[in-house]
């Protein structure tokens, strides 16, 4: 028996918290009937024919998901479909972690900070949009906001990096191979205690955005990153080129990339 659920609402209009409930619900049923009621006591701020066009605009390459309108009773529509679930979804705090950045008494920090991070991303070649193709899932992202501190002076410095939701990846579609060696810190101890019995120097050096310099080798899209959608190029999604932070085989692409670096230099 097919699972499925029904997903009621005006969606006058459709908003980023209604694709991020279907999203995240699109693993768990065969179907999704996104179900807009009608209401002849409401007036709507759009068209009920608007508003059906812009969803199956949204979903326009998602099969399981389809869009119909309904009167009466939510529970005598669910039997009419054979929905046997409703969907409904609260958002967590951390969906709203943009909102409360730009909303922040140093809004325009966290602004420079974003801008910065677009930036990196524009100039390590992250991704290009594209067309989402018939049958992919672009995966979703959130903006993670830090406030780090000076070595010398304390100066507050804020910091914004995007994360790939991760966990939204199927395993053998857009990740295979996740194993990336870590040291061990025996092997670190050994190493301290060779450089103190023998008098050596030890140097220390930290990559910066080290996980962004690995090349992926699966197809992966991603949604563009709120507050930075590209004007007119809305519908187009992320073809990440390479890793990001919160990508499953981000650690192990990082370092293959070191370790042919490594061998290329005779280590």
């Amino acid at each position: 028996m097919q699972r499925i659920a029904l997903f009621p609402g005006s969606f006058d209009p459709i908003t980023l918290g209604h694709t991020d409930i279907i999203d995240r619900a699109m693993d768990l049923f065969d179907e999704i009937v996104i179900g807009i009621g009608t209401n002849s006591s409401k007036t709507p701020m759009f068209s009920l024919e608007q508003r059906m066009q812009w969803i199956k605009d949204i979903y326009a390459h998602t099969p399981k998901v389809k869009v119909l309108t309904y009167a009466g009773l939510t529970a005598k529509f669910c039997e009419e479909i054979g929905a046997r679930f409703i969907l409904r979804g609260i958002r967590g705090v951390v969906d709203f972690e943009y909102e409360k950045a730009i909303a922040d008494e140093h809004r325009e920090k966290w602004l420079t900070a974003m801008q910065d991070e677009m930036e990196s991303l524009h100039e390590n070649y992250t991704y290009d949009l594209v067309e989402l193709l018939k049958g992919k899932r672009a995966l979703r992202n959130k903006w993670v906001y830090k406030v780090k501190t000076g070595e010398a002076d304390n100066t507050p410095r804020y910091k914004a990096r995007i994360v790939v939701k991760g966990f939204q990846q199927k395993k053998g579609i857009n990740f295979d191979e996740i194993f990336a060696p870590v040291v061990k810190m025996t092997s670190i101890r050994t190493i301290l205690s060779i450089a103190a019995r023998m008098n050596l120097e030890i140097k220390h050096l930290d990559v910066k955005m080290a996980f962004l310099h690995g090349k992926l080798d699966e197809d992966i899209y991603m949604q563009q990153p709120k507050g930075f959608v590209e004007k007119g190029k809305e519908n187009l999604v992320c073809r990440l080129k390479k890793s990001l932070y919160g990508l499953k085989q981000a650690p192990r692409q990082c370092f293959k990339k070191f370790e042919s670096f490594m061998v290329e230099h005779g280590f």
